[in-house]
């Protein structure tokens, strides 16, 4: 087995005063220690950008050269590559994969959303809970998969989905495309079973729609397989048969999807427009 660390940040989480970038590094198959930064967020007023740029340095030069797996690769990669050009510094140079899409090939088990992947391995710990709680379940999760897998990373086929990108210097890239969204609508319809038990009664039956940016959940693919899970249908337009479209951020711009929806309401069909925070608050149950 490959050497790899996994790592898990706190960006996607707002409900703590303090953040943290968070690694758990596996050796030959052993689990070691987990590391972590912490650091104050700038809407405290108090975030002191030259003692920042000295962690996030120390960020890039201990990720440097490592394999890394995350289970929201478009997230945390992104989140740090972003640190790293607001505080001035090259990126590390790194492979990175998805540990999300490592589980469902080779442990066949569905991981989406987090919180289900932890509570598979007895670890109750939600997708807010603090990034240095995640990564070494994180981890135990990523070596029972490789266990299965028996393979090199590298050698991972695109056909499966897998999210496999590169990182180095001034250069950020993936390798490998993730499934479009009607492909990932077709394989979530024909190829993954759901568990009765994880259905949400907001969402159960029910065809849901997103449009815009919902920064604090997800990508749009893994929104779609997190309603599959909870025993809703996840669509990608809006139609009179829609029962709820979720609205993240489009700025100043109007989806065609909000149009139409408000149209159709207009029009006394039934169908929800609902934010991203009702959103979560429904995921709740």
């Amino acid at each position: 087995m490959e050497n790899f660390i996994t790592l898990a940040t706190d960006f996607e989480c707002s409900r703590k005063d303090t953040f943290c970038v968070a690694a758990c590094e596996v050796i030959n198959g052993e689990i070691g220690e987990v590391k972590t930064w912490d650091w104050t967020p700038e809407s405290s007023g108090i975030y002191d950008y030259d003692t920042h740029r000295e962690m996030w340095k120390n960020i890039s030069e201990y990720l440097n050269g490592k394999t890394v797996l995350c289970f929201n690769t478009g997230v945390t990669i992104s989140s740090i590559r972003l640190s790293l050009e607001y505080h001035n510094l090259h990126f590390p140079e790194i492979y990175f994969y998805s540990i999300g899409c490592l589980v469902l090939e080779y442990i066949g088990y569905d991981a989406y959303p987090q919180r289900r992947a932890f509570r598979y391995l007895g670890y109750d710990i939600s997708n807010f809970d603090p990034a240095y709680l995640k990564v070494r379940p994180l981890a135990e999760l990523a070596v029972k998969a490789l266990t299965v897998y028996g393979g090199n990373l590298s050698d991972l086929d695109s056909k499966n989905g897998f999210i496999q990108g590169y990182m180095g210097y001034d250069k950020y890239e993936v390798l490998t495309p993730s499934f479009t969204h009607s492909q990932m609508l077709k394989y979530l319809r024909e190829e993954v079973e759901v568990d009765e038990n994880n259905f949400n009664p907001n969402f159960k039956g029910k065809k849901v729609c997103f449009t815009g940016a919902l920064g604090e959940v997800a990508s749009r693919n893994n929104l779609f397989a997190l309603i599959h899970q909870m025993g809703g249908i996840p669509t990608n337009s809006v139609s009179s048969k829609t029962d709820i479209l979720v609205v993240g951020n489009n700025g100043d711009y109007i989806s065609s999807k909000l149009l139409k929806a408000k149209a159709l309401q207009e029009a006394n069909n039934p169908i929800e427009i609902i934010d991203e925070k009702e959103f979560i608050l429904r995921m709740a149950g």
